[in-house]
């Protein structure tokens, strides 16, 4: 290895000092920051892996344990006081012995009501300080497991009651029920822990301890399961706890199963690590530090040489270049710096005059001022006898214009007007071009060859790819240098700059009245116009009509075709309109709004009849297609007229009133024209009042959600609900769905308060879980715009996730012609969806489409039979008809079927023959808030009217049966 030295210059330098720190902290801190976040992210996988495993060991050692009391509780219920069960030890061949106690006991008694114990097997003495709830359970004839703390430690009873004569007692054996590592290769590896409701350890392999501490139990007390971290014999583990399985046929105890494993075990495989971090930490900072020391000293003797001759520079000392010999890019940033110092030496007397053309170019809008400025100043930039500008007209035809300016004639401009010539475009397209004066030469640049010009320099004016026009320097003699064309360039780009500026002035000023997509006038011209027309006839006592037009479903066409395809169907439909406003009504103005929404303002009418005609031609017009790019595209429009001054006697009157008969236009089937009827205006006052308020309802909490149960038909229990959306007004009262719920459709609104609802259902189906109400599934209908947004599916995973519910408990219910509508968005969604575990149901089937593709194509699971046909099944022959093919064809592709608007009891036979899983109506139960619905699942959640079984097996039952 080299010797290494710290140079004075190292040590001097600032730069020096700060750039091996720099290095030193670049290596140090990466290399121990990626060390800690691995160390860290490992110790945290492994702690992840080791819990999930302690969890899943622990809810299958609780159900290894509720099987096994299952089985002896099982075996119990098989005996009789005069059955002989034969015990592992003695099997004497009796006939009397049935077997049926071969494993599981050590001790097994019968104690009648009366009289003495009689023993079978073992020996059990008492079973004493029977608490009242095992009392209670053996007096009622229910089998109950007791766990006592006795002198040879903890014992397990299963009490089995045998009718009134009594009840066998059997202890069961410990290796048995909790297992052994040779049955759970488990426990041969894990600590394994059984405690009662008293926090006292009934089971235990490892360690014992007779009590499990408070400060362990109030980790997970009132919780089912989970993990918490605790020690024994100052050895720390980590846990895992689940509750055994509820049994309904067995009253078993409070116990919760604790599976442990040594933290020390779980983070082993971090030991090597630790030895090995600082052993790598010193290697790299010591290869860190040679390697710097290295670098700096080549570095810092270039740097102190070009730092003085930025000094000099900056004192406009420009005659002793910077000397670099490292034979690295610091010797061509020296050569760069060096030239550099030659071109800042000759342009700095160029610089002064130059500003005065920036100044003068720049702070003008016109384009003539502009163009006087250049020809007056340019000689001094760049030496030449006679300048000459030359603009393209902006709107793109052959026209040119032409100004030149000479020495003599530096206070005027002399122009000419043209037009460009076959192939005379090139010579701006091509680039900075030098021309001999010939006889061919264009007409637009004569003018400087008749000025004693020989010799022409052409530099195009252009601007981000826009071409505006030609700066020409011409001379009788020579043309400029390379370094004078340089500045020339720049005021160039300068002059292309102002011009375009002055340009979009013009432009803006343009846009400002007309419509840039159509050419047509925009809003601001429109109400200008529509206002002198206004004026005009309340003076002359005539009519004005405005007729609002907006295409129909136009975003369909943006939507299939591209955005692009729908701007040149606007400027087609732009033009006809103005065409068919041409022949019918020479004084109609045409204008567009924005969007696909256009205006005609008739003025002069003596009549409505000539407005109305006029807007039945322009609707008439539209039954022609539209041929754009190779396409033939249909498209209809639906045109609302207001007269003035009947309908209004102001611009924003009439504009409204229009805008209302156009609503009214679409509400009837589009393609339609409609005039302006008070009628109108009171509907429309009626849904924006209801849309303002609909967007504060939701922020001040109006809404609120009532639950319909849905029932089981064979068994009459409650399996599901459906959420439906109230709102309480706090002036009007109940405001009916049916009025709201289409309006929150059409202004969007339906979005915010779907996601209201899907939270507020997530929210409150988990809360009645965790209360240990009777959990089942809560479906909520889901609308059109809300299944076609990309963020839905998102959205429903995020609640689920935030809330806790599981999604098996979540259905969404569509109805037929939103599928059929989105078939290929709802398709994508839907089975994201599906994936997702949700429920997914057709609702109102029978009234739509009721195609069997979509039932085949979709993830649907449920299809829910339309009211309407359910409501005369009993007395209508065609609705009964319908409502069986239904039921037999949702059996057919195994899907669920619920009949809706159940009211009568007939009803409820006539769907039970015919084999329906489920009904939802009046008869099971009205829709009831939030309060109410959590009484009947505090209950027993059954239907009483329709418990009642049917006498014979329904129709699907013996289908499946066969």
């Amino acid at each position: 290895m080299p010797q290494l030295s710290l140079t004075p210059s190292v040590v001097r330098s600032r730069f020096g000092r700060r750039l091996l720190v720099l290095f030193m902290i670049c290596s140090l801190v990466p290399s121990i920051t990626l060390a800690l976040l691995s160390f860290g992210t490992v110790t945290r996988q492994l702690r992840r892996a080791s819990l999930q495993r302690l969890e899943h060991s622990g809810r299958r050692l609780a159900n290894d344990i509720s099987e096994r009391l299952r089985f002896i509780q099982q075996d119990l219920t098989r005996l009789t006081p005069r059955t002989r069960p034969c015990p592992v030890e003695s099997v004497d061949g009796d006939s009397a012995c049935d077997g049926s106690m071969e494993y599981g006991l050590s001790a097994l008694v019968f104690k009648p009501v009366e009289g003495d114990a009689v023993s079978f097997f073992g020996t059990i003495r008492n079973v004493t300080g029977l608490v009242d709830a095992e009392r209670e359970y053996i007096e009622a004839g229910q089998d109950v497991v007791i766990d006592r703390m006795e002198p040879k430690g903890p014992a397990v009873y299963v009490v089995h009651v045998s009718g009134d004569m009594g009840w066998f007692i059997g202890r069961v054996d410990p290796a048995y029920l909790w297992g052994t590592p040779e049955q759970s290769p488990l426990l041969s590896t894990m600590r394994f822990d059984v405690v009662n409701a008293a926090a006292r350890v009934i089971s235990s392999r490892g360690p014992w301890v007779p009590q499990l501490p408070d400060g362990v139990r109030t980790r997970f007390d009132g919780n089912t399961a989970g993990t918490f971290d605790w020690a024994v014999d100052d050895v720390e583990y980590l846990a895992a706890y689940a509750p055994l399985a509820d049994m309904p046929e067995l009253a078993v105890p409070l116990w919760t199963l604790i599976v442990s494993e040594a933290r020390d075990a779980v983070v082993a495989p971090m030991n090597d690590f630790k030895r090995t971090f600082p052993v790598v930490i010193a290697l790299s900072l010591l290869a860190a530090l040679v390697l710097s020391l290295s670098q700096l000293r080549r570095s810092l003797a270039p740097l102190e040489a070009l730092q003085e001759g930025t000094r000099r520079l900056a004192a406009r000392q420009f005659d002793q270049p910077v000397a670099v010999s490292s034979r690295d890019e610091f010797a061509e940033v020296a050569a760069s710096f060096n030239a550099m110092t030659d071109q800042i030496q000759r342009q700095f007397a160029l610089l002064s005059t130059s500003a005065e053309i920036d100044r003068a170019v720049l702070s003008s809008v016109d384009t003539h001022r502009i163009v006087q400025t250049v020809l007056e100043r340019m000689r001094d930039v760049c030496p030449c006898d006679v300048v000459g500008v030359t603009l393209l007209d902006p709107h793109g035809t052959e026209d040119v214009m032409t100004f030149v300016g000479t020495p003599e004639t530096t206070t005027g401009v002399m122009t000419w007007g043209g037009w460009l010539g076959s192939g005379e475009r090139e010579i701006f397209t091509g680039g900075t071009r030098q021309l001999e004066v010939t006889a061919e030469l264009p007409a637009w640049l004569s003018l400087l060859a008749e000025r004693g010009a020989s010799r022409l320099l052409v530099l195009p004016l252009r601007y981000q790819n826009d071409l505006i026009g030609a700066i020409t320097l011409g001379s009788a003699s020579t043309l400029p240098s390379p370094d004078d064309l340089v500045h020339a360039n720049r005021v160039v780009g300068q002059v292309a700059l102002a011009l375009t500026n002055a340009r979009m002035v013009d432009q803006i000023r343009r846009l400002a009245f007309h419509d840039s997509l159509t050419g047509l006038p925009n809003r601001v011209s429109f109400k200008q116009r529509l206002t002198e027309e206004l004026e005009r006839s309340r003076r002359d006592g005539h009519q004005v009509a405005v007729c609002f037009l907006d295409l129909d479903h136009f975003s369909r066409i943006n939507d299939t075709l591209g955005h692009k395809f729908g701007d040149r169907l606007v400027q087609e439909v732009g033009r006809r309109v103005n065409s068919c406003c041409r022949l019918e009504a020479e004084r109609a103005v045409v204008a567009r709004l924005g969007g696909d929404e256009f205006t005609v303002i008739v003025p002069g009418l003596e009549s409505a009849d000539t407005a109305e005609r006029l807007a039945r031609a322009i609707l008439a017009s539209f039954a022609t297609p539209f041929a754009l790019d190779g396409h033939e595209v249909f498209v209809s429009t639906s045109i609302g007229v207001a007269i003035y001054p009947t309908d209004g006697e102001d611009l924003e009157s009439l504009l409204k009133n229009a805008d209302v008969a156009m609503y009214q236009a679409k509400q009837k089937g589009r393609n339609r024209v409609e005039l302006y009827a008070d009628a109108m205006s009171a509907k429309a006052a009626r849904r924006l009042t209801l849309e303002n308020h609909l967007r504060k309802a939701l922020e001040q909490g109006q809404f609120d959600l009532w639950y319909q149960p849905v029932a089981d038909l064979a068994s009459g229990k409650l399996e599901s609900a459906e959420a439906l959306i109230r709102w309480h007004h706090p002036e009007w009262g109940l405001v009916p769905p049916a009025e709201f719920i289409p309006v929150c459709e059409e202004s969007g609104l339906i979005v915010p308060v779907g996601e209201w609802i899907l939270r507020t259902v997530c929210a409150q189906n988990i809360a009645w879980q965790r209360e240990g109400l009777t959990a089942i599934p809560i479906a909520i209908n889901i609308s059109g715009q809300q299944l076609r947004s990309d963020a839905t599916v998102e959205l429903v995973r995020s609640v689920l996730k935030t809330t806790g519910l599981p999604p098996g408990f979540l259905m969404l219910e569509l109805t037929e012609s939103i599928l059929m509508q989105g078939e290929g968005e709802a398709s994508a969604a839907l089975q994201a969806l599906a994936a997702l575990g949700i429920g997914l149901a057709v609702d109102d089937f029978g009234t739509g489409y009721s195609s069997l593709s979509y039932l085949k194509h979709f993830p649907v699971n449920t299809v829910k039979i339309d009211k309407s046909f359910v409501h005369e099944v009993t007395t209508n022959a065609d609705d009964a008809a319908i409502t069986s093919a239904i039921i037999a064809m949702g059996s057919a592709l195994d899907l669920k079927v619920v009949a809706e608007g159940v009211e009568t009891e007939e009803q409820v036979d006539f769907l039970r023959q015919q084999g329906c899983d489920a009904v939802q109506g009046y008869l099971g139960g009205y829709p009831v808030p939030a309060a109410e619905f959590r009484q009947l699942l505090a209950g027993d959640p059954v239907i009483p009217v329709l418990r009642q079984e049917s006498r014979e097996p329904s129709r699907r039952k013996l289908r499946r049966a066969g």
